[in-house]
């Protein structure tokens, strides 16, 4: 007996887990900029540009972008500097993979830097790769929508989400304020960082638009107070758009928004004072797009007229659940060991963020750190306080056996007091993303079988039994399951169970 057959996608995990590098790269401070003294802040964030895998190892490729606080040689004042360092990261996977998908998250747990002469220096950067990597495997198996018509099938479905595309560009933007009349106009500007904040993307009409605020924190000399340093902060609301997005029902957006680059010039206001700030930046913007698709297959099946069984086969496949979002707080105090007079920035960051079950509930730790620019009796520093923490997220009713985590700093508050005791709180941004695997049984064939006793007899009467139901009834005797129905309306409700126990009527 013929049958058609199709291939549906199965889906495992071929390697999850954290691989730690270290990078070191030496350079030097562009032209335009002064020498170094002392350093006094360096920071790193990274991008993760590409990642793919080739045989059984997986390549990312990135850029960190440094900035580095400093001071310089011209009467210990404060400079900026901002570079990019390219990097690329081999990590072994321990299995050779033909097709499948890579996602892979980039965390900080330390950086150096060591100063070889008052322009060169090396940078060292500690990190960890978070590496998912799923592979894809092809299952055939019957074709439940190419069956001749004798030919019938129970049928069962699951649903996974397809990468249909993929966009990045850069957009630039150009923006002016002015400093309010009690701010002290600006002498000279040591930093303006830049930073976006997470991102949200509508979609509608093939347009894609990315949402986001962009921070500026510039950092300036007062003109008349001696070389002290002011910090002054702004947003600016800022819209990415995409065209020719195949966006149809189903579809689903991930997105991403960094700054890149930003230029910044002090100009006179009305009152001929040095208060209006014009800025130039440009934010890196990516779109994700996923489909999700249903994967059909055949549970069971028979022909009408002929005896015959089912060839089934056990499948197991990695599928989504539903995600799980929320909002948490972490609050802690710190005591630090400098005396601090005077704070200038601060700001938060996750390190690390893992789960684990406990009964009903799974638990989210990890470890963030808070960055402080102070002000002590002789000169500025920066100090970084890291703590620990744990939230319970309670009644969630599931058993993962993967699950994806995205935590994000979504604002921060840091009072100092005097005594160099620091109060933090920080409002995150979860997101839970479970998988569990599935285990099914699918139609691959039907077996024709000769009938030894051949039933000679048009009508049949059937005393069902208490476990009998449509499908069961309709397959013991080789029948339409429809046709069945249609002759016994009194017998069966819409989805195929039993509503009576009146002998049921088969026509042969």
């Amino acid at each position: 007996m013929e049958i058609y057959t199709k291939e549906i996608p199965l889906f495992k995990s071929v390697f999850c887990g954290d691989v730690d590098r270290e990078f070191e790269k030496e350079t030097s401070l562009p032209d335009y900029c002064p020498d170094i003294t002392r350093l006094i802040k360096l920071d790193a964030t990274p991008y993760v540009e590409s990642a793919v895998l080739n045989g059984d190892k997986c390549i990312i490729n990135g850029t960190y972008l440094f900035s580095m606080l400093y001071e310089s040689n011209e009467s210990a004042a404060l400079s900026f500097s901002t570079f990019t360092l390219p990097f690329t990261e081999k990590a072994d996977i321990k299995a050779s993979v033909k097709e499948g998908a890579v996602n892979c998250k980039v965390k900080l747990k330390r950086i150096g830097c060591k100063i070889i002469n008052p322009r060169k220096f090396s940078v060292r950067v500690k990190s960890v790769l978070s590496i998912s990597v799923q592979g894809v495997e092809k299952a055939r198996i019957c074709d439940t929508s190419l069956l001749p018509q004798n030919i019938f099938t129970k049928k069962d479905s699951y649903t996974y989400s397809e990468k249909t595309d993929e966009k990045s560009n850069e957009f630039t933007f150009e923006e002016s304020y002015t400093l309010s009349e009690r701010s002290v106009p600006v002498e000279d500007v040591i930093m303006n960082f830049m930073s976006a904040e997470k991102p949200e993307c509508f979609v509608s009409n093939g347009k894609a638009e990315i949402k986001t605020s962009v921070t500026s924190k510039l950092l300036y000399t007062g003109e008349g107070e001696r070389g002290k340093c002011i910090l002054s902060k702004k947003s600016f609301p800022v819209t990415l758009s995409f065209d020719d997005v195949d966006a149809e029902d189903g579809v689903s957006v991930c997105c991403e928004a960094s700054v890149v680059a930003a230029e910044t010039s002090i100009d006179v206001d009305s009152y001929g004072e040095n208060r209006t700030v014009q800025i130039r930046f440009t934010v890196m913007g990516k779109i994700m797009l996923y489909k999700s698709c249903e994967a059909e297959f055949a549970t069971d099946g028979f022909a009408a007229g002929c005896s015959n069984y089912p060839v089934l086969q056990k499948f197991s496949t990695l599928t989504e659940m539903e995600p799980v979002s929320r909002i948490f707080t972490l609050e802690g105090k710190f005591l630090t060991d400098t005396s601090l007079k005077e704070t200038l920035d601060y700001s938060a960051k996750i390190n690390d963020c893992k789960i684990k079950r406990e009964e009903n509930s799974a638990i989210v730790y990890g470890s963030y750190t808070i960055s402080l620019l102070c002000k002590t009796d002789e000169r500025y520093e920066n100090v970084d306080l890291t703590e620990s923490f744990e939230e319970r997220i309670p009644e969630i009713d599931f058993k993962f056996d993967l699950c994806d985590i995205d935590c994000a700093v979504l604002e921060t508050n840091v009072s100092v007091s005097a005594d160099g005791n620091a109060d933090a709180k920080i409002v995150c941004a979860l997101k839970l993303s479970p998988k569990v695997y599935r285990t099914f049984s699918a139609v691959t064939d039907l077996i024709a079988v000769d009938n030894e006793e051949k039933d000679n007899y048009n009508l049949i009467f059937c005393y069902p039994s208490g476990k009998d139901d449509l499908w069961n009834i309709a397959k013991r005797y080789f029948v339409d399951p429809e046709a069945l129905r249609s002759d016994n309306p009194e017998n069966f409700n819409t989805v195929g169970e039993l509503t009576s126990r009146l002998p049921i009527i088969i026509k042969k």
